[in-house]
């Protein structure tokens, strides 16, 4: 049965127009409008790409520069910034979770 005009309207979001102070830009778009599920949190977030940039990164271009150097050959740079982010941080990795208690407080 299609949603109703007296269901609680649900938002599904996907990443991808918000520009932030450091030139940060997210995108949420309503997908579809369906029935709220029982035991559910909303918002949430349903998928994504790319790990959140570290604190004091650089902004949208000292990001894209710790991207291009970790996945760079071994230097000393790519040695101090893989240091400096951690052994764990994989600029590619999503994490579902942490996006899902990030939005919980919107």
């Amino acid at each position: 049965m299609p949603p109703q005009p007296s269901d609680p309207p649900v938002a599904h979001h996907r990443p991808g127009a918000r520009r932030h102070r450091y030139g940060w830009e997210h995108e949420l778009v309503v997908e579809a409008r369906t029935v709220a599920e029982d035991g559910q949190a909303y918002p949430a977030c349903i998928a994504g790409e790319g790990a959140c940039p570290p604190e004091d990164c650089g902004g949208v271009y000292g990001f894209a520069e710790l991207k291009e150097v970790l996945a760079g050959p071994d230097s000393e740079k790519r040695d101090e910034m893989q240091e400096w982010v951690g052994e764990d941080f994989d600029p590619a990795h999503f994490d579902l979770a942490a996006a899902n208690t990030a939005v919980a407080v919107v």
